[in-house]
């Protein structure tokens, strides 16, 4: 004799006296039957952990690098220039911010603008262009102009500034005349990156004095 248990059979159960496969769904369950059929297990939904997107983020970086960096900028640096004068240069020496720490004598050689911001530097020039003088005398004192186109490279002007920092590296010597060519005489001083190629005495007299110029003035705030 079988002994019917309702509290597995449950109600309505269609097989009453037996104990149902598939219960009511109790306190704390999730899902019922209807019309005697389970429903479809609900599929589990895992949210990525952080640590998991952090690596997706990382592939994706990899994978592309021009997309994550932007490429380094270009460099471009004037290496050397050179500069013929003959004649006396026009010239002009200005100090601003003076006694601060943007102090800057601002030299202009013809075409050239030269910036010294440290007595040391000004002087150091001017020392080097004043030893220069014993070669200097084998100049011509004045270049006539009708030799001076011969200094010319093209149909051209160029103009320049550079700053001059630190000691920079003087460099004195005496070139003589050319063969097959009508070049005279020239002193070549390289002060820095400018390579200047001074034609006659003239030339070299008004740079001198240009350069001694920017060293007295910077002279009173050498200590500064």
């Amino acid at each position: 004799m079988q002994v019917a248990n309702s509290a597995a059979g449950g109600m309505g159960d269609p097989t009453p006296g037996w104990a149902s496969p598939n219960p009511l769904p109790g306190p704390g369950r999730g899902r019922a039957r209807v019309g005697g059929v389970n429903p479809p297990p609900t599929p589990e939904v895992t949210m990525p952990s952080q640590r998991t997107r952090t690596a997706m983020s990382t592939e994706r970086t990899t994978e592309h690098p021009a997309e994550a960096a932007e490429p380094p900028a270009g460099v471009a640096q004037v290496m050397a220039a050179g500069v013929r004068v003959a004649g006396p240069v026009p010239t002009r020496v200005d100090l601003r911010f003076a006694g601060t720490p943007e102090q800057q004598v601002g030299v202009s050689l013809g075409t050239v603008l030269v910036y010294e911001s440290s007595y040391l530097t000004a002087r150091t020039i001017a020392l080097a262009w004043g030893q220069a003088a014993p070669m200097a005398r084998s100049l011509s004192p004045v270049l006539p102009a009708a030799r001076r186109p011969v200094l010319a490279t093209g149909p051209w002007s160029v103009s320049m500034m550079v700053r001059m920092f630190g000691i920079p590296a003087v460099d004195t010597m005496l070139m003589g005349p050319s063969p097959g060519t009508n070049l005279p005489t020239m002193l070549r001083m390289q002060v820095g990156p400018i390579t200047w190629e001074l034609a006659d005495a003239a030339a070299y007299v008004s740079l001198l004095k240009a350069w001694r110029t920017a060293a007295d003035v910077l002279a009173p705030h050498a200590e500064e």
